[in-house]
């Protein structure tokens, strides 16, 4: 008997950024992904049903497109932003920023409105996706045989930047997983997803 996951805001947010790397317009009404490429349709698949599940888009079956412009990711960003996550959200801006009166009053504006924090999780998104374009270059072992410049320039970028680079990513993660909103916490059972939502069902990677 298959044991079926929870999946919450931090599944989605990972499927948002594979998706968001894939080129052009993935179109979706209801059984059709566009372009026709097997991971990222089920994967972009996984995120309709998922905004579904938690009423972000409740009418996405209508919406012939997801298209991950600028606009459009305001959706993804919750009205309840609760005092709690305020302060995580502070706590981890001040890591690396400080808290001088100026800087502290900029943080605040920035969290104070939905509109404010979809400004600060679009650019936390950008460069999210920027860091896995990086990685993406030194995780093709077939270039790696081409030539020793490349070997010699991949060893030098893992010594001195991979740990950096893996720190920067568990880092604005934990900031867009909590800029997305209380809502985000919420578990939604895999297998009501699959049943009532599309959800395709694909395992989890370990």
């Amino acid at each position: 008997m298959r044991r079926y996951n929870t999946l919450n805001g931090k599944d989605l947010l990972e499927k948002l950024l594979i998706i968001s790397n894939q080129e052009g317009k993935l179109s979706y009404d209801g059984t059709t992904l566009l372009p026709c490429n097997k991971e990222y349709s089920i994967t972009a698949k996984a995120v309709c049903a998922m905004m579904k599940a938690y009423g972000i888009e409740p009418k996405l079956e209508d919406y012939n497109g997801l298209d991950l412009h600028e606009n459009y990711m305001l959706c993804f960003i919750g009205n309840v932003f609760s005092e709690k996550r305020h302060k995580q959200v502070m706590a981890l801006l001040s890591k690396y920023i400080g808290d001088d009166a100026e800087i502290t009053q900029l943080k605040k504006s920035s969290l104070c409105t939905r509109e404010s924090r979809y400004e600060l999780f679009m650019y936390f998104f950008m460069y999210r996706k920027k860091l896995i374009h990086l990685e993406n270059i030194y995780a093709k072992k077939e270039v790696l045989r081409s030539t020793r410049g490349f070997l010699l320039s991949k060893l030098i970028t893992e010594y001195s930047y991979c740990k950096r680079i893996d720190s920067l990513n568990r880092y604005y993660d934990k900031l867009l997983f909590l800029l997305m909103g209380d809502y985000a916490d919420m578990n939604l059972d895999e297998e009501t997803l699959i049943t009532e939502y599309g959800y395709p069902g694909f395992p989890r990677k370990k």
